[in-house]
């Protein structure tokens, strides 16, 4: 059991883990290919055995302060065993290592799980963004300032 980078050969594990996470806006085999490669991103996983039951995914630009993070998943069995939490403070202590001071989210109104995780790690709330999901559901912006 390890937070580690994941591989290139890891895209149909994450999309695997992908589509038994979420029933809408689902990040493609394609997508993940692409994270892996060619964006500009911090990937991290949590890998049990040969298995991948979480990951964190954030995009950052060049000659940003910000890094967004796009994607938070672990695997509907492995929920409650604090693998959100590992990952959200290994990604957090790379945000830091490579000198951002901000980190940005929208998670689902509704995601109490999620929202319950990101304010128990320090980040704050912002505006509601109205059908922000291609489900129509809004969203509701989160952020962290990074203190070196």
């Amino acid at each position: 059991m390890a937070v580690e980078t994941p591989l290139y050969s890891d895209s149909k594990l994450l999309f695997k883990l992908e589509s038994e996470c979420f029933d809408y806006d689902q990040i493609s085999q394609r997508q993940f290919s692409y994270f892996l490669t060619k964006a500009k991103s911090i990937f991290l996983v949590y890998r049990q055995d040969s298995e991948i039951t979480a990951y964190i995914l954030g995009l950052f630009r060049a000659r940003s302060q910000s890094v967004y993070l796009y994607s938070l998943a672990v695997h509907p069995h492995s929920r409650g065993h604090g693998l959100g939490t590992i990952l959200l403070n290994a990604f957090e202590k790379n945000v830091r290592e490579r000198g951002y001071m901000m980190m940005k989210a929208h998670t689902k109104v509704g995601n109490h799980a999620m929202l319950s995780l990101f304010k128990k790690s320090g980040w704050m709330t912002g505006h509601v963004v109205p059908g922000f999901y291609t489900d129509g559901t809004d969203a509701i912006e989160l952020f962290k300032r990074i203190f070196v």
